[in-house]
């Protein structure tokens, strides 16, 4: 093969490689889809055991946060916010919606605060387990500790109802040893047998989240 050769073989190339690019450009793109996140079980367990006994910083904390809390935990754990197309300053009422859009507001150098932006169904018992029970969730209720036991796993959700109500949240942090183990806020504890809370109470359902 001569010099000429050779330079001509080089060109032909170029040419081809160019040619390549420009077509590959002109293709449309293919549509990219992420895979749905499955429920992390294990890092809701994980929220659980950081933030039961002190406060997340990202959060506004309410003087009954239980509810509050088990969404954070929930939320860690691969569950995805639902909104309005707008949404509003406050506190909302819903049963439709679950999000938290709180935001931390200075109006000069010494005056912040915690602006609530944020759905009753994330902070309230009855609007949580309404909301997710209309996202097709199951619910076990009973007065007998023991069945709300074998139907409750980790990640799921145990609400307290006494004389005046449903008035407490928990998460499952653990399983084990015959019965499971639950964390909250308001009065905080973690890891906590639930044979021995809520004395008080007359029934208890559990949300299976999933």
């Amino acid at each position: 093969m001569t010099l000429g050769d050779l330079k001509n073989k080089i060109e032909l190339r170029n040419k081809a490689e160019e040619f390549e690019q420009v077509l590959n450009e002109s293709q449309p793109i293919e549509p990219q889809f992420s895979v749905m996140s499955t429920y992390n079980r294990t890092k809701v367990a994980d929220y659980a055991k950081q933030y039961a006994t002190r406060t997340n910083s990202a959060y506004k904390r309410y003087n009954l946060n239980c509810t509050n809390f088990v969404s954070q935990a929930i939320y860690a754990g691969g569950k995805t916010e639902t909104k309005p197309s707008t949404v509003k300053n406050g506190i909302t009422e819903t049963t439709s919606y679950w999000y938290n859009d709180n935001y931390y507001e200075c109006t000069g150098s010494n005056s912040c605060y915690w602006r609530d932006k944020i759905s009753t169904s994330w902070i309230r018992v009855t609007d949580f387990y309404s909301y997710w029970t209309k996202k097709g969730m199951s619910a076990t209720t009973s007065t007998s500790k023991s069945t709300i036991i074998s139907n409750a796993n980790v990640g799921d959700i145990i609400q307290f109802k006494n004389s005046s109500g449903w008035y407490h949240s928990v998460v499952v942090n653990r399983k084990a040893n015959g019965t499971v183990y639950i964390s909250s806020n308001t009065s905080d504890y973690y890891d906590q047998d639930f044979k021995n809370r809520g004395n008080d109470s007359l029934s208890f359902r559990v949300i299976n989240i999933k």
